[in-house]
């Protein structure tokens, strides 16, 4: 949704600049937004990371949240949905 509002996503950092537009064109909320960039960390580290040697402590918020955050994720999405059916 927000890339075919903004579909200028061509930098390394696309993945921040698709958030910034989902919270811009009000398909999610700054609260979600802020949960959502913990993911987006962890993405970029596992991803990049030369050798992998995960911390569990900054791991297990992340999988005890998941389930939450995805539920968040999918209710403030079908309701951007629902915005734009109006």
């Amino acid at each position: 949704m927000a890339k075919d509002i903004k579909s200028d996503f061509q930098t390394p950092f696309w993945h921040h600049d698709l958030l910034k537009a989902a919270i811009e064109e009000e398909i999610v909320s700054q609260g979600l937004a802020t949960r959502l960039r913990e993911y987006l960390g962890f993405r970029h580290f596992f991803v990049h990371a030369y050798s992998l040697k995960l911390d569990p402590a900054k791991l297990m918020p992340l999988a005890k949240n998941a389930g939450d955050v995805w539920n968040s994720f999918y209710d403030e999405i079908v309701a951007a949905f629902q915005k734009l059916k109006q």
